[in-house]
């Protein structure tokens, strides 16, 4: 999963970290389990929706996968319904380390425009489940673009992040479905609403 320094968890959990000696720690066990059909983002808190931002990509760190998967539904909740024409898509991404508190080069596993009506409150997620295979060992994150031609969306977001780089934005990003790669960018230290909460079903 993600290298963090021991200051650093501290810190994330509400502790003085000044007498405690600063290392990486890098055996957290992976997020994803022989068990669990839902892959969540545990580090980051939960927050109340916000209007997410045209053409601008987000992308949730989710973890690095114990063991294979198939990928089905990327899914958020849509706090305020958005207007008119919907453009949007979701995605999974990879990279080739976790985060690291740094902008990251993050490649497309598979990525739809066929998403649920923004235009209506609720979950959402790709319309149609992706059933695709994920291998053991990926550092593994959901994306989420859109483009409404009225109002945005607003979806429940999560926030803290702290400079850690689980969440991470493109702005002014191309259409999932036609680009492969993305270098996605730090989302200035905030306390408010920092990018949507994404979640992943899977078997």
């Amino acid at each position: 999963m993600a290298q963090i320094t021991s200051r650093q968890y501290a810190h994330m959990i509400g502790q003085s970290a000044s007498n405690i000696t600063n290392k990486v720690i890098d055996d957290f066990p992976p997020l994803v389990s022989n068990t669990e059909l839902i892959l969540r983002q545990p580090l980051l808190q939960v927050i109340a929706g916000a209007t997410v931002v045209a053409d601008t990509a987000y992308f949730l760190f989710l973890g690095r996968l114990r063991r294979a998967i198939s990928a089905q539904k990327v899914q958020a909740v849509v706090s305020t319904a958005g207007s008119s024409t919907q453009v949007a898509e979701i995605g999974l991404f990879s990279s080739t380390t976790g985060p690291s508190g740094a902008a990251k080069t993050l490649t497309k596993l598979v990525a739809t425009g066929t998403v649920d009506a923004l235009t209506a409150t609720g979950v959402v997620g790709n319309t149609t489940a992706f059933n695709t295979t994920i291998d053991a060992g990926t550092f593994l994150w959901a994306g989420f673009r859109s483009n409404m031609a009225g109002t945005e969306v607003s979806l429940t977001g999560v926030t803290l992040d702290m400079g850690q780089g689980i969440l991470l934005s493109t702005t002014s990003a191309a259409v999932f479905t036609a680009t492969t790669t993305y270098t996605a960018s730090l989302i200035a230290h905030a306390l408010t609403w920092q990018g949507p909460y994404l979640t992943l079903t899977c078997t």
